[in-house]
């Protein structure tokens, strides 16, 4: 029986590059438990905004896109919506508003209902994080989607 030689090629790379771009995005998401706690809210915000960029750039290394550090990852990320799994476009819109939200500058100011602007931050960073972890699931899905680690489940099974 002949033995497969396997070489390392353009596949294996990006597979190892997303994947680092994805641990990178979880080891700050760690991070941002201590942020909250120190109630350094406006860093957990742009944290969960880098950690949402880090995804996005292991979502397109995966199918082959590299990203330069000159062009927008969430733009890039929409203009090759089409290679990425089925399971993740069809989420397309909730991505695009998490990282437009992320990326908008907002003035805190006492709301409506007279929370104090730490209330309000508070509640906009425990989002930020919440939309930060989904962006990470979606991430991963793609890559195993992609890399055939994990294949979709088959409707009536």
């Amino acid at each position: 029986m002949p033995r497969t030689i396997v070489t390392e090629g353009s596949s294996m790379t990006n597979l190892r590059l997303a994947e680092a771009f994805l641990e990178r995005a979880r080891a700050r998401l760690r991070a941002l438990d201590t942020l909250r706690e120190e109630a350094d809210f406006s860093d957990v915000i742009r944290e969960a905004r880098d950690i949402v960029e880090l995804c996005f750039r292991g979502m397109l290394r995966i199918t082959g896109v590299e990203v330069s550090r000159w062009r927008d990852p969430g733009e890039v990320l929409r203009e090759n919506m089409p290679l990425l799994p089925a399971e993740v476009r069809v989420h397309a819109d909730r991505i695009s508003e998490i990282y437009e939200d992320l990326r908008r500058h907002r003035p805190i100011d006492v709301s409506e209902d007279g929370m104090p602007p730490e209330k309000v931050m508070m509640v906009d960073a425990d989002r930020a994080t919440a939309e930060a972890e989904w962006i990470l699931g979606m991430a991963q899905l793609t890559v195993d989607q992609v890399s055939h680690r994990r294949t979709p489940a088959q409707p009536g099974r």
